[in-house]
Parts: C-alpha cells; structure tokens; sequence
C-alpha cells in the first residue's frame, strides 16, 4: 500500500481503509509495507494513520521513497523502516 502525497484526511481515511482490509487479508502476522512518498501535513490525521497501525497485531513495515515532516514521522513511529538508496527522510519540529 502507499501514502502518495500530502498526508490529510482524505489520504489518511484512504491508508486506514487499506490497513483495515490488508489486516483481514493476510494470514497469521504476516507484516504489511506502506510505501510512503510525502511531504507530511496534517499531525493529527498522521497521527490517526500511526494509532490505527499500532493497534493491529502484526508489523507494519515502512519503505521510503520521500518522507518529510508527519511522513518521517510516521516512519518513526511504526516497525522496520526501509529506505531507498535514494530515499530521502526530513524532520522538523512539528508546530
């Protein structure tokens, strides 16, 4: 699955919904990857995205094209993170 864009409600509720039917989908505790490619946004709406994928009983493994602001964040805060060669994580303090 994949976060592309600006992380906001829309684009949340849209990672959730794919959270939610990966979850049912895969056997056992088999991890599921968000491929993330933002450049962050809304705290609280990431913070929606971290709260639900912690609450799953398997990992949630990032790869990351771009990251930035709540996009590095949530890599942080989720379990093995990946990075492309040429991958690029940013972090700021969040206002």
């Amino acid at each position: 699955m994949v976060l592309n864009g600006e992380v906001n409600q829309a684009s949340v509720k849209e990672v959730i919904r794919q959270l939610r039917e990966k979850d049912k989908a895969l056997p056992g505790s088999e991890p599921i990857y968000l491929i993330l490619n933002t450049p962050g946004g809304s705290v609280l709406d990431g913070m929606d995205v971290v709260n639900m994928a912690q609450s799953l009983d398997r990992p949630i493994h990032t790869i990351t094209l771009f990251a930035a602001s709540m996009g590095f964040v949530i890599a942080q805060h989720l379990n093995i993170r990946y990075i492309l060669q040429n991958g690029i994580l940013i972090s700021h303090r969040m206002k």
